[in-house]
């Protein structure tokens, strides 16, 4: 089972999947990313770098 958003093409996947179509689930992920840098001053990639252990979740 792929539970990756790189793998839904369709908006009923989308759908499906999130609950939203591809352009609100990118607008909801934006406010995510923008609220997450406000609460750790840095991007969650840049966090998961500086961490000595391996991430439970990687996406």
């Amino acid at each position: 089972m792929n539970l990756s958003i790189k793998a839904l093409k369709t908006d009923r996947q989308w759908r499906s999947a999130t609950g939203l179509d591809h352009q609100r689930f990118a607008k909801l992920l934006g406010w995510f990313e923008q609220s997450y840098r406000q609460i750790y001053d840095k991007s969650i990639e840049e966090r998961q770098a500086e961490c000595p252990d391996e991430p439970a979740l990687s996406t």
